[in-house]
């Protein structure tokens, strides 16, 4: 099964740029619009809430950046009961 085409889109255009992904100047805020977003859009996600439902209704919901016990970031995206966490 091939990639849908925005999702080849966004991993063609992350491995072009990747050094500039690296750099610390690359703010976790510009990842999130640049890729995180836009990758869940992809897959039906409505993470602009675009529906304008309200906070307990909404599909996707965005916590905050958390600190873990070892110092990684780890931000937790829910979505209709479903929980994705990533850690960098």
């Amino acid at each position: 099964m091939s990639l849908p085409a925005p999702m080849r889109q966004l991993v063609d255009r992350f491995a072009e740029r990747l050094n500039e992904y690296q750099e610390s100047s690359y703010l976790e805020a510009r990842l999130r619009v640049d890729f995180i977003n836009p990758m869940f859009q992809a897959l039906g996600w409505d993470v602009t809430n675009s529906k304008a439902y309200s906070e307990g209704d909404r599909e996707v919901v965005t916590e905050a950046r958390l600190r873990t016990p070892s110092g990684l970031r780890l931000l937790t995206i829910f979505s209709n009961s479903r929980v994705l966490r990533s850690s960098w």
